[in-house]
């Protein structure tokens, strides 16, 4: 550790050969990595540091956390049957749904959104969520059963589903297409099963930890589930 009248600079090595610097207040100071070469560390404020070496060039520490991607995810984006599930493409039976929900003001007034939610099959929520699920009435009627024994039964049109005789309202009414009953995934992925789920413009990201998704990452995973490929022009 190396101390100091206006700063403390506390260095260890890593498992893998690499210093690991910490600060408390903002000094220069020059010590020697792990290859036995002179890096200059810069304070960029009271709480961070950026280590240069001699040259200028910033010296490579990697990554505190590890890059890698989510190993639980969900995604469906509106008007498109492929969906991406724990890192890979599958099928739906009918392709997902932007809908709004919609409510009249006055007697004679308009129409208002209150809302958009992207809904997709509940027989691919089912499967997302390692769930058993089965349907009645050409797939208008559908029901989820828990972990813990619990079901859900969900109607089409109906905003409401009932779990063990008691009626939870979901975001939007379930709709009816193409035989497959689609409820918002959003709406389950939060109220029933604790987990985070993000929405973008017409795209939805579910994980088991909190993520927030945004403009560009949308844009990727909208054109990798349309199959679309984008060309990047450099100036």
């Amino acid at each position: 550790m190396i101390t100091g009248a206006e700063y403390v600079l506390n260095t260890s090595k890593k498992v893998d050969g690499t210093v690991q610097i910490s600060t408390a207040e903002g000094k220069k100071e020059d010590i020697t990595d792990a290859n036995n070469s002179k890096v200059t560390i810069t304070p960029e404020n009271n709480m961070s540091l950026t280590i240069r070496k001699e040259d200028g060039t910033i010296a490579d520490e990697g990554s505190r956390i590890p890059r890698k991607g989510d190993a639980f995810n969900i995604s469906v984006a509106d008007g498109c049957k492929t969906a991406w599930l724990n890192n890979k493409k599958v099928e739906m039976k009918t392709a997902a749904v932007k809908w709004q929900k919609l409510k009249y003001h006055g007697l004679n007034g308009g129409q208002i959104v209150k809302g958009e939610y992207i809904c997709a099959p509940v027989s691919f929520i089912a499967e997302a969520f390692g769930l058993e699920y089965r349907c009645e009435e050409d797939g208008a009627v559908a029901y989820i059963y828990l972990e813990d024994g619990r079901e859900l039964q969900f109607a089409r049109g109906s905003i409401a589903t009932v779990m063990e005789d008691e009626v939870r309202c979901m975001y939007c009414e379930a709709l009816h297409r193409d035989g497959e009953l689609l409820i918002s995934i959003e709406w389950f992925a939060r109220f029933i099963m604790k987990a985070c789920a993000s929405k973008c413009e017409d795209v939805v990201y579910v994980t088991d930890h909190y993520a927030e998704l945004g403009v560009d990452m949308a844009d990727v995973l909208r054109n990798l589930l349309h199959n679309e490929k984008e060309t990047i022009i450099l100036k």
